[in-house]
């Protein structure tokens, strides 16, 4: 499997740094308590969790094995890593856990499609099966209480890194087919599935009543973008947050309270990627990164950090997690 990274990106540079505080030199970037959670010689991203410096989970990407495995670490800055999926030529990602319990719900290419499986965090590595069709599956997220899964259905939506080969047909992005990716809800105990719509990367708020989503449209020169939407539970009333002139918007995530959604971003007036906030009421977009890496997959935990994916510090495609909290003042 080969690697195939979308945009461009630059170092930066760091100074200052503690053992769990850095002091970033970048123009107009003011960030508090930044800090690198991981040091990886492997790329780590699309991290989760992290809730009062508890179990986050993460995928490794693993070159030499040509493998997407899921790890996670009982305190965010311990040294001990524990490997939830094992094994080469493994394709298991976007893992979103559920503190009520201990599951880790995540996407898996088993040799004919991606499907969406589950498994204990702290128990055996036995995978249980959500969906069981031949089309593809994407991007799971647990409802508060563990007892609803909201995922997507289609071709792969743009990420930061995409993966192709020759062999996983699966995963080679289409962006033709992009905008009919439709947004189901599973309830785990009965079974029981509810269309909602179309979109991608879905997330159920912190109240169990709402969901934030990426719909697509095209620009002016009919390109397509992503752009921040939420909705109910079952799909009523959607509300657009981000429109096609604010860039392509992507991987939202839920503030703690709900009341507001972290997402990445980019545009061409700046390629890389950065993390923004915006009210889930929509208004005013606020960007937080503004350096030249990548900075990617946001997640808000309930002490309030964000944790996200970077290259910072590194050289580009090489990721770790980062955390920050937003200024206060």
């Amino acid at each position: 499997m080969k690697s195939i990274i979308y945009l461009i990106v630059a170092s930066l540079m760091l100074v200052g740094c503690s053992a769990e505080r850095f002091v970033l030199l970048s123009d107009g970037e003011y960030l508090e308590e930044l800090a690198l959670v991981t040091n990886s010689d492997k790329s780590v991203m699309f991290s989760n969790g992290g809730d009062n410096k508890k179990n986050i989970v993460f995928n490794v990407w693993d070159e030499e094995s040509e493998s997407y495995n899921i790890s996670l670490k009982d305190y965010v800055f311990s040294n001990r890593v524990s490997e939830k999926t094992t094994g080469p030529q493994n394709y298991f990602l976007f893992p979103n856990l559920c503190n009520a319990t201990n599951q880790i719900v995540f996407q898996y290419w088993d040799r004919d499609n991606f499907d969406i499986y589950y498994v204990d965090a702290f128990k055996d590595h036995a995978k249980t099966q959500v969906t069981h069709t031949t089309d593809n599956e994407y991007n799971p997220s647990w409802s508060p209480d563990g007892k609803f899964v909201v995922y997507e259905q289609g071709v792969p939506p743009l990420s930061l890194a995409e993966e192709t080969s020759e062999t996983y047909d699966a995963v080679v992005y289409d962006e033709e087919f992009i905008r009919d990716n439709k947004l189901w809800l599973k309830n785990i105990e009965t079974n029981d599935t509810k269309l909602l719509g179309r979109g991608s990367y879905p997330k159920i708020s912190p109240d169990g009543t709402k969901i934030v989503y990426v719909s697509y449209e095209l620009d002016a020169d009919e390109n397509i973008i992503g752009c921040i939407w939420v909705m109910g539970i079952n799909g009523a009333m959607p509300l657009q947050l981000t429109n096609r002139d604010q860039g392509y918007a992507t991987m939202p995530n839920w503030s703690p309270d709900g009341k507001s959604i972290v997402y990445q971003s980019y545009s061409e007036y700046k390629p890389d990627t950065d993390i923004y906030t915006i009210s889930a009421d929509g208004g005013a977009a606020m960007c937080h990164t503004k350096n030249t890496s990548e900075d990617f997959a946001p997640y808000w935990s309930t002490d309030g950090y964000i944790y996200f994916s970077s290259d910072r510090v590194s050289f580009p495609h090489h990721y770790n997690i980062w955390r920050f909290k937003i200024p206060t003042n």
